[in-house]
C-alpha cells in the first residue's frame, strides 16, 4: 500500500513541478503549495515506513517472535477480514498534518510575497539653472538733459551739432524699436533746420526763452537680458525593492514607512 502511495505522490509531485515551470519561477501559486505539501507527505511516508521496518526487526530479534512448527497452530482467532496494520492511521494522520502545515506555511509565504513593493530613492535633488545678465545685441537711447544749444547761438553751428549727434548714435548702430523711432524724429528735426537755414542765411541766430534749443544729447545704452547659465541639475533616482515582508521578517530593503511614499 505504501508503495502505491509513494508512486501516486511521485506522479502528482512531477505534475506539480511541470505546472510550476509553466506557471513561472518565483511566483506564488496553488501549484507551489501542493508541491510543498506533497513533498513533505512523501518524506513522512518514507520515514515512517523505514521506522516501522526497523522497529519490527528489533522486536523480532529480542525474542518476541520464534518460528512455529508445523504442528503448532496460530493461537490468534481467525477472522474473515485481515486487520489493518497499526501504522496505517499513523501515516494517514501524519500525511494530513503535513499537508495542512504545508498549506498554512505556503499561505504565509504567499502573503509575504504579495506584500513586496518598490520605492524610489532620490540620490541627487533637482536644481534649476542660475541666470546671468547678458548683452541683448542692441541699444536704446537715453536723453541726458544737456541741450546742444541755447538762445542766441549760431544757427549753423547748432545745426552741425545735431547732425554730428545723429551720425554718432543712429548711423550703423543696432538699435531697438524705440531708439529707431527717436532717430527718425531727430532726422526730421535736422531736415527742418536745413530748410530754415536756407531761408535765414549767414548770421542767423537761435531764439528761445528758456535757454534750451533743439535736442538734448542722446546717449547709447546697451540692452541686456537675463540668460540661463545652463547649469541645471537633473534629479537622479533609483529603485529599491522589498521582496518579502511578513511582520518583522523581511527580505530586501524594507524600511518603515517606505510603502506609503
Amino acid at each position: 500500500m505504501l508503495r502505491g502511495i509513494k508512486y501516486a505522490l511521485a506522479a502528482i509531485f512531477a505534475t506539480v513541478a511541470i505546472a510550476n515551470l509553466v506557471h513561472g519561477p518565483g511566483s506564488p501559486s496553488l501549484f507551489g503549495a501542493w508541491g510543498i505539501a506533497l513533498n513533505i507527505a512523501w518524506v513522512l511516508d518514507v520515514t515512517l515506513q523505514s521506522a516501522a521496518a526497523v522497529g519490527w526487526f528489533l522486536w523480532a530479534r529480542r525474542g518476541h517472535l520464534r518460528p512455529r512448527s508445523d504442528d503448532e497452530q496460530d493461537p490468534r482467532p481467525r477472522t474473515s477480514r485481515a486487520r489493518k496494520p497499526l501504522w496505517v492511521p499513523v501515516v494517514t494522520t501524519a500525511t494530513a498534518t503535513a499537508v495542512i502545515l504545508g498549506l498554512s506555511g505556503w499561505a504565509l509565504v504567499d502573503t509575504g510575497l504579495n506584500n513586496a513593493y518598490s520605492f524610489e530613492v532620490v540620490d541627487q535633488q533637482a536644481r534649476s539653472a542660475t541666470t546671468h545678465t547678458a548683452y541683448a545685441g542692441n541699444y536704446r537711447l537715453i536723453g541726458t538733459g544737456d541741450y546742444l544749444c541755447g538762445d542766441d547761438e549760431d544757427f549753423y553751428g547748432c545745426l552741425s551739432q545735431h547732425v554730428a549727434m545723429y551720425n554718432t548714435v543712429c548711423v550703423g548702430m543696432a538699435l531697438d524699436s524705440t531708439a529707431q523711432d527717436r532717430c527718425e524724429q531727430l532726422s526730421d528735426f535736422i531736415d527742418d533746420l536745413n530748410e530754415t537755414y536756407s531761408t535765414c542765411g549767414y548770421g542767423c541766430r537761435t531764439r528761445t526763452d528758456d535757454q534750451r534749443w533743439g535736442w538734448d544729447r542722446q546717449k547709447l545704452v546697451a540692452n541686456t537680458v537675463s540668460a540661463s547659465s545652463d547649469n541645471a541639475v537633473a534629479e537622479i533616482t533609483h529603485l529599491e525593492h522589498c521582496y518579502f515582508e511578513l511582520g518583522s521578517l523581511t527580505i530586501g530593503n524594507c524600511p518603515a514607512g517606505a510603502r506609503t511614499r
